[in-house]
């Protein structure tokens, strides 16, 4: 799936926030800013403050102008910086990161062109192992370069295999025709400079076409059912035989229980007695006492002299 681009590597200008959502209207879901800028902060309308007299509210610079508006825009994000032999590649590197002012990137691709003329072919590779590890754990990089460039000034370098190329054939034609070189894999082509996109722009754009991974993530596999299996049978308890002097302990036990029980009664009756008059113990002493059969579990009788 392919996806298309625009870089703002000829255009010094601010974005606004209503220019980069045309711009995805159009189709094109990425943008890729120049982190070199002239440090002025511009308002809305790309004016400098010498120009009003003041810094305006929300001034910023090209670089961040860009960044800002194509993420609103709801766009990915590149950034790109074109390196000169005459300067060294950590410190350059450094410090045009520095100019997104904490913002963040998707990707940084490292632009290697005329700007690295002049290096021997040993001196180039080096150079450009060194920005490249000074980007180690901020952000990751790819190489922007054209096939014939790569190939005379450093004699087709296999060091950089399998990592990505934005490959600049301005061929006009998006179609992502690529001769291999540099053991590159091929992510992105530029294929035409100086276009002006938008009238309200102040300047021209290069595009790019891109592969772009389908946005579909593959469906999730359904998990084998689990067949259900069928409630356990309970056991019915075994019965537990006691032993013959098991089972005459327990005779012994409810003996006892009942011994107490009665003995208990008993007493009962008796202060029952002890609380009744002496004028009417005459007529008690000459009939049996019965405890009734509610105060007593086992309603036996119990005579009382």
């Amino acid at each position: 799936m392919l996806g298309f681009a625009i870089d703002l590597a000829s255009y010094a200008g601010v974005v606004t926030p209503a220019m980069a959502r045309k711009i995805v209207e159009m189709g094109f879901t990425k943008f890729i800013v120049n982190l070199w800028n002239d440090g002025i902060l511009y308002d809305i309308n790309g004016r400098k403050p010498w120009e009003l007299g003041y810094i305006a509210d929300g001034a910023k610079t090209t670089t961040n102008w860009q960044v800002d508006s194509a993420r609103e825009a709801g766009a990915e994000v590149d950034g790109y910086i074109y390196y000169y032999a005459s300067e060294d590649a950590s410190a350059r590197t450094l410090r045009l990161l520095g100019n997104l002012q904490g913002r963040t990137i998707n990707f940084l691709w490292l632009d290697w062109e005329e700007g690295m003329n002049g290096l021997s072919v040993e001196d180039t590779i080096a150079y450009m192992h060194k920005a490249q590890d000074t980007c180690i754990g901020i952000v990751y990089t790819g190489h922007y370069t054209r096939r014939n460039w790569w190939i005379e000034h450093t004699n087709d370098y296999q060091g950089f295999a399998g990592q990505w190329i934005w490959d600049a054939t301005n061929d006009k034609t998006p179609d992502m025709s690529y001769i291999p070189y540099g053991g590159f894999k091929h992510y992105m082509e530029q294929y035409a400079f100086d276009v002006m996109l938008l009238p309200e722009m102040s300047g021209p754009v290069d595009l790019n076409v891109f592969y772009k991974p389908d946005e579909q993530p593959a469906p999730v596999p359904e998990p084998e059912p689990v067949p259900e299996l069928p409630p356990a049978e309970e056991e019915a308890p075994v019965p537990v035989e006691k032993t013959p002097v098991e089972e005459a302990n327990d005779a012994v036990a409810k003996l006892r229980f009942i011994e107490e029980q009665l003995h208990a009664a008993i007493d009962e009756v008796q202060t029952k007695v002890a609380a009744i008059p002496a004028a009417n113990l005459a007529s008690i002493f000459n009939q049996p006492y019965r405890i009734g059969l509610n105060d007593y579990p086992w309603g036996q009788r119990i005579l009382v002299t």
